[in-house]
């Protein structure tokens, strides 16, 4: 950029004349303006490799300045009950955890899919869908497409503890999905809409600290031993 506003600042000196001191001062400025962008293009330009380098760090690195939340994970229960409305949220969570990891995995349709978002979608959900069935279900089979195309193999998941906004409307959960590349994690959005819950949102998530609910063996060990001693007293 430079080299070519020299060039013009050249060609108008010769064109009016070399005795010009006002074009001697233009010219001057127009070279210390010019300096000024290059320097900062240059400084913009370093910037940039220092964020590429930045993002080139070890994930492992990345997430380690993260600080994670700790959730629980609920004990998925088989017999779950399929209900038409569902008020309880960790009820609702375990059914739409099930309905999207076998979505995923392309054991539920894209018409069950369709279903199962127009009777459990929530509003805005409702909302940004196709105005007819037919090209909801083409937009759900070319995602499934795009999954089939992937070489991760998904064999099972678990789902956190559900957490609540302060006037318990929105609740959101944690997906984790286990594969034969590693463990994938996803968070989850459900709102409550007329007292019942609606699935609002799902996408791909930081992990999370998944909180020991089992007591450590020296625990369990010092707890036996306080119990036996009272009943010896008794």
């Amino acid at each position: 950029m430079r080299y070519k506003v020299g060039i013009v600042v050249s060609i108008s000196v010769l064109l009016i004349g070399c005795g010009s001191d006002k074009i001697l001062k233009e010219a001057q400025s127009t070279q210390a303006q010019n300096e000024t962008v290059q320097e900062e293009i240059e400084q913009l330009h370093q910037d940039r490799i220092d964020l590429y380098q930045e993002l080139e760090r070890p994930i492992e690195e990345v997430l380690s300045e993260i600080e994670l939340e700790e959730r629980e994970l609920i004990a998925k229960d088989e017999q779950l009950p399929v209900r038409q409305q569902y008020t309880d949220e960790e009820e609702f969570a375990q059914f739409v955890a099930e309905k999207l990891y076998r979505f995923y995995t392309l054991e539920l349709s894209p018409e069950e899919f369709y279903k199962f978002n127009i009777n459990y979608g929530s509003q805005e959900i409702l909302e940004g869908m196709a105005s007819d069935r037919e090209g909801n279900i083409v937009v759900y089979s070319n995602i499934q497409s795009l999954f089939e195309e992937l070489t991760t193999i998904k064999h099972g998941y678990d789902i956190s503890t559900v957490g609540l906004n302060s006037n318990r409307r929105e609740g959101y959960f944690y997906r984790l999905i286990y594969t034969n590349l590693g463990e994938e994690y996803y968070i989850t959005t459900i709102v409550r809409e007329d007292g019942i819950w609606k699935f609002s949102n799902d996408k791909t998530s930081p992990p999370f600290d998944i909180k020991d609910t089992i007591p450590d063996t020296e625990t369990v060990k010092t707890t036996e031993v306080i119990i036996n001693v009272k009943e010896e007293v008794e």
